[in-house]
């Protein structure tokens, strides 16, 4: 869990499940749908990295640098809601480089 990005004084706390699945759900274990996404506001800084012809690599490290969180970040925390499985997030998002 460490290595996906969950820091480690929450790992050593964050409980894990997965669903045991049904006929209704297909044997996923999931009912409905829970979104993984990341929500970047447009703080000032970036709007000026922006507007300066900033790659995509600086607008990240800076965005990360202000407190937005990543979508694996924002994915892993679902996992502590226990909203979804720790399988679903690393299966649907990449990491965090």
């Amino acid at each position: 869990m460490i290595q996906a990005g969950v820091p480690e004084d929450q790992a050593e706390s964050m409980v894990c499940y997965r669903g045991e699945g049904c006929s209704i759900c297909n044997d996923t274990g999931y009912k409905g749908r829970v979104g993984f996404y990341q929500v970047m506001p447009l703080f000032e800084e970036l709007r000026e990295l922006i507007l300066s012809g900033a790659n995509t690599a600086e607008l990240k490290r800076e965005s990360m640098r202000l407190g937005v969180k990543t979508m694996r970040q924002a994915a892993l925390s679902k996992v502590g809601e226990q909203v979804t499985s720790f399988e679903e997030v690393m299966r649907c998002t990449v990491a965090d480089d």
